[in-house]
């Protein structure tokens, strides 16, 4: 029998499926906190995705500023030059307005020229996939991590469950038989 009767009928459990209880009771509290580790581990990989995540996308958001801005400045000093050029021409007569229109007329076609070149290389640049190209890296580099992350995880609860069955053959008695009985 596995369990003593006492007198007034109530069982209480054996030493043995005392000390097997207490095993099993180990061995969980190790599987649970392998468990957190992993959780932890993947909560942190989680985090670290979104935060790369943020990092590019204030990246884009840098560049399209810094684009937005560059054109602008074009623009200003076309427009810099187009009012310069109105200004000299007030102040000589016809033939150097006649000049003067003809170096206002160079410019504003360098200016279109310009602003046309300008949108031909954005346009080209974004349909080259430069976005698409740009989130893909963006995209790999995250799931490499994320693979890296949990390998790293899974070797530990690897090495975690090597040691607790190191430990339980060192608890096994030397003949080979388990102690519970079933």
């Amino acid at each position: 029998m596995d369990f003593d009767e006492h007198r007034r009928g109530m069982s209480h459990f054996s030493d043995s499926q005392v000390a097997a209880q207490e095993k099993t009771l180990y061995s969980t509290q190790g599987l649970s906190k392998a468990c957190q580790f992993v959780y932890n581990d993947a909560k942190f990989v989680n985090e670290r995705a979104q935060s790369d995540i943020l990092l590019l996308s204030r990246g884009i958001t840098r560049l399209n500023k810094r684009a937005s801005k560059d054109v602008a400045v074009l623009g200003l000093g076309f427009l810099k030059l187009d009012a310069r050029a109105r200004k000299d021409t007030r102040k000589i007569d016809n033939s150097v307005k006649e000049q003067a229109a003809h170096l206002t007329n160079f410019a504003r076609i360098l200016k279109e020229r310009a602003h046309s070149d300008l949108k031909k290389a954005a346009d080209q640049h974004w349909s080259d996939g430069a976005l698409e190209a740009d989130l893909r890296r963006a995209d790999m580099v995250v799931r490499r991590r994320a693979m890296e992350d949990a390998f790293m995880a899974l070797k530990f609860v690897r090495d975690i469950h090597d040691m607790m069955a190191t430990k339980l053959q060192y608890q096994l008695p030397m003949d080979g038989s388990f102690p519970l009985q079933i």
